[in-house]
């Protein structure tokens, strides 16, 4: 048996979808497909229900036995990787959302990989939800999220907490400095999620279906801005960065929740690796406080 192979049985087991679990691990569907059907077929048992039309799936009985050995399989894959190439370059991997890499945290990667040559470094831009499933199931060493997930096997640290706030070329509005949300015409705005809170609070006073545009990238949500009335809302260093020549940013009288950045890693560390996260986390830590220094005294 393969160990990778039971590292796919796991991700369909935790996400309840094949398509899902290719996504995670960065294979096509037919490929964690006919590998389940190998282990199914070396294993002699059905591993998996699909039900009929359906993308949900189901662990059989013989499945739900195979899953803590799958589980203890994986954790030795793991500590497997991390043995290769030990004392020569260290392989880290990071994933953090682009949101926090590209406005936060650039200045910060460039500067790792010119002070530590020794290490081998693999930067992963992805959403939240997903960098804390590839860290609990080894896929990266550490992780940064917008928010904070309930993981059982993941430790989180506080890394910053930042407000929103209205990004507009509206000079209307501009002039004013402060908006309050009721004023704010939803058929105007460029709509971006920014996490779980951030949607509830945002369709308490908006329906999110009702949004002129609707985007996944901040840096499109602003490139999308129609003169004189469009308007978006994102983390302030997202909105300062991208603000432009004819743009304003306002401050909400009703605030959204502050975006929370958490740092995650597993619980499961090796010791040598522990200590290397550790290290990462308060690098970056002091490269955010002086990036948002710098932002505040301009």
């Amino acid at each position: 048996m393969e160990i990778s192979d039971a590292r796919i049985f796991l991700e369909i087991a935790r996400r309840g979808n094949i398509s899902m679990a290719a996504h995670i691990l960065y294979l096509t569907q037919s490929t964690v497909s006919r590998r389940l059907n190998l282990l199914e077929k070396e294993l002699n048992v059905r591993l998996i229900e699909r039900g009929r039309g359906l993308d949900r799936v189901y662990l059989t009985a013989a499945g739900k036995r195979f899953l803590p050995l799958a589980e203890q399989l994986a954790a030795l894959e793991q500590q497997s990787r991390l043995l290769q190439n030990e004392g020569e370059m260290r392989r880290i991997s990071i994933a953090v959302p682009d949101s926090i890499a590209s406005y936060m945290l650039g200045d910060y990667f460039r500067t790792l990989a010119a002070k530590r040559p020794e290490w081998n470094l693999r930067i992963i831009m992805q959403d939240s939800l997903p960098i804390c499933e590839m860290v609990a199931s080894g896929t990266v060493d550490v992780g940064v999220t917008n928010g904070e997930y309930p993981f059982s096997e993941l430790n989180t640290w506080e890394l910053f907490r930042e407000d929103f706030v209205v990004l507009t070329r509206s000079s209307a509005l501009g002039r004013r400095g402060q908006v309050y949300p009721q004023e704010l015409d939803v058929r105007d705005e460029v709509y971006e999620k920014c996490g779980a809170e951030f949607d509830r609070w945002h369709n308490y006073w908006w329906r999110e279906e009702q949004a002129r545009i609707t985007v996944n990238q901040a840096q499109f949500a602003v490139g999308m801005l129609q003169p004189e009335k469009g308007w978006t809302i994102l983390p302030r260093s997202v909105a300062a960065a991208l603000c432009p020549p004819d743009g304003y940013l306002l401050e909400l009288s009703e605030p959204a929740p502050e975006r929370v950045c958490q740092f995650v890693t597993h619980r499961a560390q090796r010791v040598e690796l522990a200590e290397i996260s550790r290290l990462v986390f308060d690098e970056m830590a002091e490269a955010v406080g002086r990036c948002r220094a710098v932002r505040r005294s301009d």
